[in-house]
């Protein structure tokens, strides 16, 4: 009700909202910083969730959180975004043309340290790759079935 002409905020449902702040967590959590966890408070209690309660205190959390310089960790954040952001976009489709390139192409290359049993595998290695495996992981994988 407070950016009704915010698209973003208006088409944001509870779920997308709690993976947004689960990546937030993780950043913080991997990099030891204060726990932003501790602003998300119940509107009718104005406390944290019993879940924060029965393991920190929020005020003391809160107050780690107000005295950290967030600027120090802006550009790293943006970034994880960023590659987030990257890692979610669909790969382009790979022809079986293009498929069968690379494969020859990473053969060719590592022949020598290749099983020889290899090219009994022709087909299951165009098929990961097409579907998105880079080649070296496609070798791989058959080999180890």
């Amino acid at each position: 009700m407070a950016f009704p002409e915010n698209a973003t905020v208006q088409n944001a449902i509870p779920v997308s909202a709690g993976r947004r702040l689960d990546f937030v967590r993780a950043f913080t959590n991997q990099r030891q910083l204060p726990d932003l966890s501790s602003l998300v408070v119940n509107r009718s209690t104005g406390e944290c969730g019993v879940g924060f309660t029965r393991s920190f205190n929020p005020d003391e959390a809160r107050a780690q959180v107000f005295a950290y310089d967030w600027r120090s960790v802006e550009t790293e954040f943006t970034g994880e975004v960023a590659a987030a952001k990257e890692r979610r976009k669909p790969k382009k489709k790979i022809t079986e043309d293009e498929a069968s390139m690379l494969m020859y192409e990473y053969f060719s290359e590592n022949k020598a340290a290749l099983d020889p049993a290899i090219k009994n595998f022709r087909r299951q290695i165009i098929n990961l790759i097409m579907s998105g495996a880079e080649p070296k992981n496609a070798f791989a994988q058959v080999l180890t079935q």
